[in-house]
């Protein structure tokens, strides 16, 4: 687990045998979360991004984006998430998912062994439209590094149905 600020944590697993990325977010929100990755830091252009909301906690809709500047990100031609579990709980949304460590997609960035550039950010609202209310990036090893596989709010196990992932 990485706290990428006090009100967003990111949880990860790296399956090397099936080529993904496992990634659980939780933040303090009940609006729209999105994590991504960038080669670069700046002008928020070329960030491979996933964006998610949670609606009457009974579906859930998760976006392959690209940044391009100081825009809301389009959404990438190929979708390369999975969107596995998610809840919407006092306050707080989190999202399951998983990708391809190398989408070989233009759009995306793969995950490789060592320090990355991750990058975070949340809105008070669902509307994908409307600017983030916090945002941030944090350099992290996500492969080659710890990684996690704990527990959500301390109470919920991430990826619960792993092994229904891991047999797909």
């Amino acid at each position: 687990m990485e706290s990428l600020s006090p009100e967003y944590k990111l949880y990860w697993k790296v399956d090397v045998a099936r080529k993904r990325i496992y990634l659980g977010v939780e933040a303090q929100t009940t609006g729209w979360v999105a994590l991504g990755f960038a080669n670069k830091i700046g002008q928020m252009d070329g960030y491979d991004v996933g964006m998610g909301y949670v609606l009457n906690d009974a579906t859930a809709e998760l976006q392959d984006c690209h940044t391009t500047g100081y825009r809301t990100p389009p959404v990438d031609t190929t979708q390369s998430l999975v969107l596995g579990n998610f809840s919407e709980v006092n306050g707080t949304t989190t999202l399951q998912y998983f990708r391809p460590l190398d989408t070989n997609d233009q759009q995306d960035i793969a995950i490789k062994e060592g320090p990355m550039h991750v990058v975070w950010a949340y809105s008070d609202a669902d509307n994908v439209n409307q600017k983030h209310t916090r945002k941030g990036y944090k350099t992290i090893t996500l492969m080659g590094g710890v990684g996690t596989i704990g527990g959500l709010g301390g109470t919920l196990l991430l990826f619960a149905c792993l092994s229904v992932w891991l047999s797909q």
